[in-house]
């Protein structure tokens, strides 16, 4: 997953159509970001970028703690069961 402030890129095999409205969570080391997205565009079987729309204000520390980190272990651990 490759992942920034704004958004975020998933790899699948069944990205959803561009415009598609999602609620994702993102696990990394006990810590959790929930967030609505939306998927700014698609690549048949390959994936999907997201866009994220509105992170809660408890959660955006997390987001800016794994960012600070890029240069360690980033985020792998996709929820899907939200957007499956």
């Amino acid at each position: 997953m490759n992942l920034s402030k704004g958004g975020c890129y998933i790899r699948t095999r069944r990205p959803f159509s561009r415009g598609t409205l999602l609620v994702i969570e993102i696990k990394n080391n006990g810590a959790r970001l929930r967030t609505d997205a939306k998927v700014a565009y698609d690549i048949e079987s390959d994936g999907m970028g997201l866009s994220f729309l509105n992170i809660p204000a408890k959660e955006l520390p997390i987001l800016e703690r794994w960012l600070a980190s890029a240069g360690g272990e980033r985020p792998a651990e996709t929820s899907r069961e939200e957007i499956e």
